[in-house]
């Protein structure tokens, strides 16, 4: 199955959240190649191919609220899948992060990667 983007923003903010969730858990992974996971989560080729069907598409894709249960699981089993195979992670792993990434749905909250403490001011 393969999801049509209109854009490349939502693409790349996912594929930005993709990195800080497997750094948040352990897996270092360049931003280059978590764009690619993501295009392979989408049903695409390569990174590639989904910058051109995003310029190209003018419908957008129905998030996963919009769609039944049935396609909603089913998109949800392909991400989990294809993340765990790309990223070699876990599938629970795997299952945790889309569940936390949302990438056809609306995400809750946005992800935060750990950081150093702020200096106390003056």
């Amino acid at each position: 199955m393969r999801i049509d983007f209109v854009g490349i923003g939502r693409p790349k903010k996912v594929a930005k959240y993709l990195k800080r969730a497997l750094a948040a858990r352990g897996r270092e992974i360049g931003l280059r190649k978590c764009e690619e996971i993501f295009a392979k989560m989408t049903g695409y080729t390569n990174w590639h191919e989904l910058r051109i069907n995003a310029t190209l598409t003018t419908v957008y894709y129905a998030r996963d609220t919009e769609v039944g249960e049935v396609e909603a699981a089913a998109r949800r089993e392909q991400f989990v899948s294809r993340l765990s195979e790309h990223a070699q992670v876990s599938r629970e792993l795997a299952g945790d992060i889309v569940d936390e990434l949302r990438p056809t749905g609306i995400r809750a909250k946005p992800i935060v990667q750990e950081s150093t403490p702020a200096l106390p001011a003056p």
